[in-house]
């Protein structure tokens, strides 16, 4: 029982090596699945290694008393000497071989305890061996899982960009505190296009205003320079419906003022507002942000997805 226990011990101790060693071979970090199933192996053969230490020492323990109850019981008879020669040669021989039984009992309880303290010696190794490897692939698999996770931050808050213009807006994520402003009744209740014109600029003060695009051409709006951490404001009332940083945008506020018109404030500095909110034109969004081309807020306005000329909305 215990050779065959030992037997799939190291059977197991073997087939984990060999895939430890494979992994370690490997010119690429291994996949996350491969690293946590090594890991899941290791704590198996570490469940097992635990389990065997203990039946270890049960037989050590076992084995060391029954040779010392029959050391005493063979030291008392080996005393007695030839002393049993007055019950005749029968009890002579009988006493002989009693004392060989015993000697040779001794010997295997001996021997079994020392095979158990040189079997427990390899398991404890296997055991540090063990830690070792679940240290490494803990660390693989930390830095693998953190990995994973901002690729699908990143699918997040690209499908959450893109939602900003689509029916799924609300499911954006945001940071920051409103600070938001009285409606204008008469505005809000026209709509956005009779601002086309007359749309208030979203920073104050003195601004060079320059086209500019983002995502590598594609998408057409306007550089405002301004002071850094300048105050970045909502143009019209509306819901936000994204803030969070995308690709070359940096921080970005999306606010979706109804009737599908868009306007999208970028390059902020810090976000002031939450997902949700409702904003009154004034409210601050964030501040203008740092870049090469110093302190600039980046602005589109678009419908239904569509970039439109900020230029003429503002009367420029």
């Amino acid at each position: 029982m215990m050779r065959r226990s030992r037997a799939k011990l190291l059977l197991l101790v073997a087939l984990v090596s060999g895939r430890a060693l494979a992994m370690d071979g490997s010119p690429s970090d291994p996949p996350l699945g491969d690293v946590v199933r090594s890991i899941t192996a290791l704590r198996l053969d570490e469940e097992r290694a635990l389990e065997r230490l203990k039946e270890l020492n049960i037989i050590q323990k076992e084995a060391h008393i029954r040779a010392t109850e029959q050391a005493k019981v063979y030291v008392r008879l080996v005393r007695v000497g030839l002393l049993p020669l007055s019950g005749g040669f029968e009890q002579l021989l009988h006493h002989a071989q009693t004392l060989e039984r015993l000697r040779h009992a001794i010997e295997r309880d001996l021997k079994r305890e020392d095979d158990s303290v040189s079997e427990r010696i390899k398991v404890s190794q296997r055991l540090a061996e063990i830690s070792s490897q679940r240290a490494k692939y803990a660390g693989q698999e930390g830095a693998l899982r953190a990995a994973e996770g901002s690729l699908l931050a990143a699918r997040d808050r690209e499908a959450s960009f893109q939602r900003a213009f689509g029916d799924g807006a609300h499911t954006a994520t945001v940071y920051g505190s409103p600070n938001a402003e009285p409606l204008d009744p008469s505005d809000l209740s026209r709509g956005f296009e009779v601002m086309q014109g007359r749309l208030p600029f979203p920073i104050g003060g003195r601004s060079e205003i320059a086209p500019a695009v983002r995502e590598q051409g594609e998408r057409h709006g306007l550089e405002m320079s301004a002071h850094l951490g300048a105050s970045v404001r909502a143009v019209y009332p509306g819901r936000v419906v994204f803030a969070d940083t995308y690709a070359d945008y940096g921080r970005t506020v999306i606010v979706d003022h109804g009737g599908s018109y868009f306007s999208v404030s970028a390059n902020l500095g810090r976000l002031d507002v939450r997902v949700g909110e409702q904003v009154s034109t004034g409210t601050r969004l964030g501040t203008v942000g740092a870049s090469e081309r110093g302190a600039l807020l980046y602005f589109e306005l678009r419908r239904s997805g569509v970039d439109l000329d900020p230029a003429r909305w503002f009367g420029i």
